[in-house]
């Protein structure tokens, strides 16, 4: 999730800025609507490799998996009407760390291949796509 705080000409960033960088999410700072500066989570900024960048995003995905497991298993005494809508709250929030993996994998791979100045086959895009997926045989 991104946040965006709008902060005066030469004011520090806020400290909510940082609480919520320190609680994973990536945080914008705007002067006049224009992004200047981004206040991000330690373990993003550390990881620029795109390996690193895969690995921490197949953590971030196994921390979510794993807090999912423990809310089912939470449930297990509810009645069936609670337990489908925990599960499909699950599976939303799987998805939605699936996509926001996928995100970050792929825009990083775009701005390493605008900087180098190099491009991509769409075809190998797929291909490694599929691979990283678990996709290809």
């Amino acid at each position: 999730m991104r946040t965006r705080y709008e902060i005066p000409e030469h004011a520090p960033a806020p400290v909510e800025a940082v609480e919520q960088a320190e609680g994973g999410k990536v945080v914008y700072l705007t002067r006049k609507g224009r992004r200047v500066a981004a206040v991000v989570p330690t373990a993003v900024a550390e990881h620029s490799d795109l390996d690193d960048l895969e690995a921490f995003w197949e953590a971030q995905e196994n921390q979510v998996r794993e807090a999912c497991r423990r809310m089912w298993a939470a449930v297990a005494d509810e009645d069936e009407d609670a337990r489908r809508a925990i599960r499909e709250s699950i599976d939303r929030i799987l998805e939605e760390i699936e996509d926001a993996a996928d995100a970050a994998i792929a825009s990083a791979a775009m701005t390493r291949r605008s900087l180098d100045g190099s491009g991509i086959p769409l075809a190998q895009v797929v291909r490694d796509f599929a691979e990283w997926r678990g996709l290809s045989s």
